[in-house]
């Protein structure tokens, strides 16, 4: 489990929600369990050859029963497909509920063909701050323009517990359902066109 130090934590949320310095990774959180979740959501680091695992594929992203042990969050992927649909983020705990659009993820619906139209069986990819500093180039108009083409992406491997209530694998009777399983890749740290 991740560990914050709970003076720090303390010190560097309190100039967050001041204005008085930046956000820190465990965001605005109060249960440690969140902060813990923001801290993998605010990874800062690309992943390295040996970080990834080539045996997770889109497909057992898709099959993997929301089981929270499936796949080895500290570690990241390199998967193709579609993004079928994006959507801006808005203030969350992760950035600090910040009102500015910089600040906000974009949060991408990933299928593996270009025909499937439900995000309800789809994989949802995140496009961080720091994806974006890694590449200025992903702007919103940019991932819009590459919907539905084949590409691959990389990035980290992240269970986002946050959203059973609306994952088919975990709430299948939900009445409103916004991807298949709780997996996620998050962050993304790069997309490369296959077409």
């Amino acid at each position: 489990m991740l560990y914050t130090p709970v003076l720090t934590y303390t010190i560097l949320i309190f100039n967050c929600l001041l204005g008085g310095g930046n956000c820190p990774d465990s965001g605005d959180a109060r249960s440690h369990k969140v902060q813990n979740l923001n801290i993998l959501k605010n990874r800062h680091t690309p992943p390295t050859s040996n970080d990834i695992v080539n045996s997770v594929t889109i497909d057992s992203l898709l099959n993997s029963k929301d089981n929270p042990t499936a796949f080895d969050e500290s570690k990241a992927i390199s998967i193709e497909g579609y993004i079928i649909k994006a959507k801006e983020e808005k203030s969350e705990s992760c950035n600090c509920h910040s009102k500015d659009p910089n600040d906000w993820d974009y949060h991408l619906y990933f299928a593996p063909t270009s025909y499937q139209k439900k995000i309800s069986e789809t994989v949802v990819i995140e496009i961080t701050p720091y994806s974006r500093k890694l590449h200025p180039e992903y702007t919103f108009q940019y991932i819009q323009s590459i919907i539905g083409k084949k590409v691959k992406i990389t990035g980290w491997l992240m269970y986002d517990f946050e959203h059973t209530n609306v994952s088919q694998q975990f709430n299948p009777e939900a009445k409103k359902i916004y991807r298949k399983t709780v997996w996620e890749i998050h962050p993304i740290t790069s997309i490369q066109l296959m077409d």
